[in-house]
């Protein structure tokens, strides 16, 4: 058995204290060893929690040889400058999604992480969670032909004002977070590359964020997808795979905490068909991932870069939609 991946912990944020850290725990595969934050105190605090070192300040914590690789759950503005700085240190990096807010950005980042031969990686939690292997077997089992429509929805009800997911300088916005999800999960069951026909960014007066959006896509050889994703909302969390012999619905694709079993319903001629799918911990799942990433030597890198390029798109498309709706109703003032 090969020896741990030794992790340092770039920040406090609350996804690795309420998520991340717990799941080292079930992983035999990574280890934390140190945390680093802005406040000692919260890093203090952080570290007692889970017994690990302590190290001063950002730069410290990269600098220690005892630490093969960084998980990165900054505020997105935030990413670029510490994961060119961890990879620079010799540093694996396990980023939160996003990776980053802009192509050339992730253009950027995947040179450097080329460069330095490290891997790269967005932590899409998802992808790791046994309600993936289910659907791929349903779809290998039922012959259900083609897939025609994949639709998902991510939604959530209003956050902390103070929320980084509405501050703009942050990397804020619906479709930095919520939205990335759903392009992520259509990208999944469609395949690389996916064509953007349309899409809309809602910024509703006075933020300085997109608080909900829409995206039309086309598959490489067939099928679409249709995207809905957004802050201060119902909350909504679900895939449809809509083929020509029947109907896959997953209600909590996204975001199923480790101690929830989830159910994923199978609709054809012959009847409704649903299966239980056990609690997973798809947190414990993204750092075994990450670390036979690195054990067998697959950066994945073109896949940061297809996911970048797609919001890209949606945001100067919807730019362009709202400039366009804007001089149509101009005209007719």
């Amino acid at each position: 058995m090969r020896p741990p991946l030794r992790f340092g912990i770039l920040g406090c944020a609350s996804i690795a204290r309420r998520m991340m850290l717990p799941a080292f725990a079930e992983v035999h595969e990574a280890v934390p060893v140190a945390v680093a934050s802005r406040r000692q105190e919260k890093a203090e605090s952080f570290a007692a929690e889970f017994k690990i070192d302590v190290a001063p300040n950002y730069d410290a914590l990269l600098a220690r040889d005892d630490i093969d690789a960084v998980y990165l759950p900054l505020p997105p503005a935030l990413h670029e400058q510490w994961i060119l700085r961890a990879l620079a240190a010799g540093k694996h990096v396990l980023s939160e999604k996003p990776l980053t807010t802009s192509l050339a950005s992730a253009e950027r980042l995947v040179k450097a992480a080329r460069s330095a031969d490290r891997v790269l990686a967005e932590n899409w939690m998802f992808l790791h969670h046994r309600q993936l292997e289910v659907i791929d077997s349903l779809i290998a089992e039922h012959k259900l032909g083609p897939l025609r429509v994949l639709r998902a929805n991510f939604g959530f009800p209003a956050l902390d004002a103070a929320n980084f997911r509405y501050r703009r300088e942050l990397g804020g916005g619906a479709l930095l977070d919520a939205g990335g999800y759903t392009l992520r999960v259509a990208r999944h069951f469609l395949g690389d590359p996916l064509r953007l026909i349309g899409s809309v960014l809602e910024t509703p007066t006075g933020s300085s964020v997109d608080r909900f959006g829409a995206a039309l896509l086309s598959g490489r050889n067939a099928g679409t997808a249709q995207l809905a994703f957004g802050f201060d909302t119902f909350y909504q969390c679900e895939l449809q795979l809509w083929f020509a012999n029947g109907r896959i619905t997953a209600p909590r694709i996204f975001t199923a905490p480790p101690g929830l079993a989830t159910e994923i319903t199978l609709e054809t001629t012959d009847g409704s068909k649903t299966t239980v799918v056990p609690p997973d911990n798809h947190f414990a799942g993204s750092l075994r991932d990450f670390a036979n990433r690195i054990a067998r030597n697959r950066p994945d890198l073109s896949g940061l870069l297809a996911q970048a390029r797609l919001v890209d798109e949606i945001l100067i498309s919807s730019e362009v939609s709202v400039s366009s709706a804007n001089s149509s109703r101009s005209l007719h003032d």
